[in-house]
């Protein structure tokens, strides 16, 4: 159930994003995988960088779309 419904908001993303650029409005979506708050993580190491996410990295990534020079 995770993953479809994770592929179901990422196709959403995708259709707003094409429907809504002609008025300039921007749609994105993110989707870090595991992060260290993660109930259901098991191994770290597992993972392809050998950690979780962390809340701050997350963070970052959002102001990061939120700022104007960043508007394509």
């Amino acid at each position: 159930a995770y993953a479809i419904t994770k592929m179901a908001l990422f196709q959403l993303t995708r259709s707003y994003a094409k429907e809504f650029a002609s008025q300039g409005v921007r749609f994105n979506m993110i989707s870090p995988g595991y992060l260290e708050t993660a109930v259901d993580l098991k191994d770290a190491n597992a993972l392809p960088l050998k950690r979780a996410a962390t809340l701050k990295e997350v963070a970052k990534w959002v102001v990061f779309l939120f700022q104007e020079e960043n508007a394509y």
